[in-house]
């Protein structure tokens, strides 16, 4: 708009002075000419400077003062998603099911959700026609216990049978735990007791004996001497790469939007490096976005396990999906005969990463997320 206001102004005053220059001649038909002819010069230069076609908007819903929405902070204070070719508008969500419902009944408020995977697949299950494409965040829990009696459980992960455990419903890590646990060959239904609680409540809980032990968000362990819990490991230890935050539309809005989807997940595979690379602005960044004090956001950043990477993470979809239909969160019966990948589309991911490699060739953060991928995506290739 500056651009425009200043050429305006610019192409005011030349009218004036040409004016001014022609005003003595008034009365000579032949001085008019070429007054006429300069504004008609002017015009295809007024056409080269005309605004720049405005970009598509994606409204990106989030929490955003959590530090979980990481990626998209960074990639739209830095720019990234207009230089890819699109205006990303962060939206502020409360709850993950008034984002999600925003989207599939087309309410013209949200395009993507950047958050929670256990709501997107409760909705899956109960029949919404969401699609999977890309991730946020993988890891970032902790479990914990009274103090004394953290070890039998670093000992043996099967000292958890006959346990009570404590974890906030629709919690990733505990759910990643619990898929472990399937894994391992645990009944979780009968060979552990669990109680839904809020995250107050989990800690008190365990400090207090009522509950063996409890799962948290890594960011709620950070107690005092004076209280009777002590982290056991992060649950990543033990449920490595286990997922958390993913990116999920629509089918109809990723088939009519694919384009536009592909430049956000360029914008935050750029946010990535960005991360990696820039530590200390990305913490400056990232502590104003969540009004956090710069020594929190460096711990829970990059100190502790929990991983910042837009790969969709697809092998550890299905797993999930399983533990929630083992565990009853489905209210559809015919949930669990859903196959939860037919809601995964990781060509997206992998588009956009080829082309950031071939934009940005022999990069090694970027050669390390086509690792990455070929790992954690093995179902899809």
């Amino acid at each position: 708009m500056k651009k425009i206001a200043a050429l305006l102004m610019c192409l005011v005053m030349a009218a004036v002075m040409v004016a001014g220059c022609a005003a003595p001649q008034e009365t000579a038909a032949p001085a008019a000419e070429p007054a006429a002819e300069t504004a008609t010069e002017a015009e295809p230069a007024a056409e080269a400077e005309a605004a720049p076609e405005e970009l598509p908007v994606i409204r990106y819903g989030a929490f955003l003062n959590m530090l979980k929405s990481s990626l998209i902070y960074i990639a739209t204070e830095k720019g990234f998603d207009i230089e890819e070719g699109v205006d990303v508008e962060l939206v502020n969500v409360s709850k993950s099911a008034d984002a999600l419902t925003s989207i599939i009944t087309e309410k013209d408020e949200i395009d993507l959700w950047g958050m929670q995977i256990m709501p997107t697949c409760t909705f899956i299950g109960n029949g919404a026609d969401l699609v999977i494409f890309g991730g946020n965040v993988a890891e970032g829990g902790a479990m914990i216990a009274a103090k004394g009696t953290a070890q039998q459980y670093r000992d043996d992960i099967n000292n958890l049978k006959g346990k009570t455990v404590l974890g906030i419903r629709g919690e990733t890590g505990v759910l990643a735990m619990m898929a472990k646990l399937v894994e391992l060959g645990f009944d979780v239904n009968k060979d552990i007791t669990i109680k839904w609680a809020d995250a107050p409540s989990v800690l008190e809980g365990v400090s207090k004996g009522e509950g063996d032990v409890g799962f948290l968000p890594i960011e709620y362990t950070y107690f005092g001497d004076d209280v009777n819990a002590e982290v056991v490991y992060q649950v990543g230890e033990v449920a490595e790469n286990y997922i958390c935050c993913r990116m999920t539309t629509s089918r109809k809005i990723l088939e009519e939007r694919r384009d536009d989807l592909i430049k956000v997940i360029k914008a935050e595979i750029r946010a990535y490096k960005f991360m990696q690379e820039n530590k200390e602005e990305t913490v400056k960044i990232l502590a104003a976005y969540s009004g956090q004090d710069e020594e929190y956001v460096e711990q829970n950043i990059y100190n502790v396990r929990i991983s910042f990477v837009p790969d969709p993470y697809a092998d550890a979809i299905g797993p999930f999906y399983n533990v929630l239909g083992i565990m009853g969160f489905f209210e559809n019966e015919e949930a669990t005969s859903i196959d939860v990948m037919d809601h995964v589309d990781a060509t997206l991911y992998k588009q956009a990463l080829d082309e950031i490699m071939e934009e940005y060739p022999n990069d090694p953060c970027y050669e390390q997320l086509l690792e990455i991928y070929n790992r954690q995506n093995s179902t899809v290739q």
